[in-house]
């Protein structure tokens, strides 16, 4: 018997170790769909740097999409009854080289956190970027022309590598 699925299904897309560009702009990117509504639950940055400090983290939505070298990462169904990755409609890109940054709606949130150096032995507190638990509600996008980025705000991650990860639901 197949499996019954209740609820908008949900996926997520990570990018482990991203060595993101000098002065970094838009480095992880979700794009919207024109056949689904794409809801964004959360997202995660943690990450190493060569000497640990702080990084302003920018969530921002753009209201067309970036230009440039990109990896298109794998969506991951979170219920294996609701279908494959593949039938996901959203888009989700990592970046090492900055990319020409669609036009900005605006910056949804930012926040600030510590980035360890590699061998430090100082706990890493996720930079985490709740939309529902903060705000109530998620982070909406309508179309394929709507983008969410994580975005370094041209700052510089030396000697870094940072891991993001995003969960959205579709309906």
């Amino acid at each position: 018997m197949p499996a019954v699925v209740r609820g908008s299904p949900t996926y997520s897309a990570n990018v482990l170790g991203l060595v993101v560009a000098a002065n970094a702009t838009d480095v992880f990117t979700i794009t919207g769909s024109d056949i689904r509504v794409v809801k964004i639950k959360r997202i995660i940055v943690t990450g190493i740097q060569t000497t640990g400090g702080q990084v302003l983290v920018v969530i921002a939505k753009r209201s067309t999409a970036n230009t440039g070298a990109a990896t298109t990462q794998t969506n991951v169904p979170w219920d294996s009854g609701g279908g494959a990755g593949t039938a996901a409609a959203a888009v989700v890109r990592s970046y090492t080289a900055n990319p020409t940054t669609g036009t900005l709606v605006g910056r949804v949130m930012a926040k600030r956190g510590f980035i360890p150096a590699a061998a430090s032995v100082v706990d890493q507190i996720p930079i985490e970027f709740d939309f529902e638990l903060e705000t109530g509600e998620p982070l909406v996008l309508r179309a394929s022309t709507e983008v969410v980025a994580v975005n370094l705000n041209a700052v510089t991650v030396s000697g870094g590598a940072l891991d993001v990860s995003v969960v959205w639901t579709e309906e």
